[in-house]
């Protein structure tokens, strides 16, 4: 990943990573599950935004509102895999497809303001630091 190092970038970053894949899916269900999912993890205000990720089509791009930052954050990417991957594979329905990046989440429910610090070697100072 070709990322410039800042206190909200890494080279790396730890993601979960969802796919569902059935005859009628859409992208309207894939908004709907996203949704929900951020909701469960406690970010009722989302939006979406056109994303661009070489292996889907559509794509989009999802950002929560943190009312203690005043600031809306990017939480994850998402699309629908496009037809000329799946093909090779024998699937002839859609498929969806995100990836959720913990680190950002992380910042904030610890009340961190430079993601380096997440991977601190620091034992006692990573042992002080409260979730919210």
């Amino acid at each position: 990943r070709r990322e410039r190092i800042d206190y909200q970038h890494l080279a790396e970053f730890p993601q979960a990573e969802g796919i569902v894949m059935a005859p009628d899916l859409n992208f309207r269900h894939m908004l709907g599950y996203l949704k929900q999912i951020l909701i469960e993890i406690g970010i009722p205000k989302i939006r979406f935004r056109p994303g661009y990720f070489p292996y889907t089509e559509p794509s989009a791009e999802a950002d929560g509102y943190f009312p203690e930052l005043d600031e809306w954050i990017e939480l994850l990417g998402a699309g629908m895999f496009r037809p000329e991957l799946l093909n090779p594979l024998g699937i002839d329905h859609p498929v969806l497809a995100w990836g959720i990046g913990f680190s950002r989440l992380a910042m904030i429910r610890m009340g961190i303001e430079d993601m380096r610090d997440l991977h601190n070697n620091d034992i006692d100072w990573l042992r002080k630091q409260p979730l919210r």
